[in-house]
C-alpha cells in the first residue's frame, strides 16, 4: 500500500501494536519500547513539517521508541525526568509517505494549540 502511494499516520499507541519483526516496523522504521508508569510533564521540541519551530510541553506518557534514524528525518524529540527521545518522524517508501509522532495519550494533549498545529501540517504533509 505504501509503496505504492499510500500514505501512513502512526499516533502514540499504534507504536506498541506490533512486534519488532513485523513488517509495520520495516515501515514505521520505529517500535515502542516503553514508557514510564506515571504521567510526566513531557516538554517537546523540533520543527514542523513547514520548517517551522515549536515547542510544546504538556503531561503526558512519555513514549521511549526505537528509530532507524539515519533512514528517517526526525524532526521532533520530547524530554521529561525520564530522559530524552525522538518523538517524531517521518520519510517516503516507494511512492507513498510514513509519519510517526509520540504525542499525546491525554484530552488535554489533543487540545493543546501548539500540538494541533503539527498534528495538521503532518497530515497535510502526508496528503501532498
Amino acid at each position: 500500500y505504501v509503496s505504492n502511494g499510500g500514505n501512513l499516520l502512526v499516533l502514540h499507541g499504534g507504536l506498541s501494536a506490533y512486534p519488532e519483526d513485523s513488517r509495520m516496523r520495516q515501515l514505521a522504521k520505529g517500535h515502542f519500547l516503553h514508557h514510564p508508569e506515571e504521567h510526566l510533564d513531557v516538554m517537546y521540541e523540533g520543527t514542523t513539517p513547514e520548517s517551522e519551530a515549536i515547542f510544546f510541553h504538556f503531561l503526558d506518557e512519555h513514549y521511549f521508541v526505537d528509530v532507524d534514524e539515519e533512514e528517517t528525518n526526525v524532526f521532533l524529540r520530547s524530554k521529561s525526568s525520564e530522559g530524552k527521545q525522538i518523538a517524531g518522524w517521518r520519510h517516503t517508501i516507494g511512492e507513498g509517505k510514513v509519519l510517526c509522532l509520540t504525542p499525546t495519550h491525554r484530552k488535554e494533549g489533543f487540545e493543546d494549540e501548539t500540538f494541533k498545529k503539527l498534528f495538521k501540517q503532518s497530515v497535510e504533509w502526508l496528503c501532498d
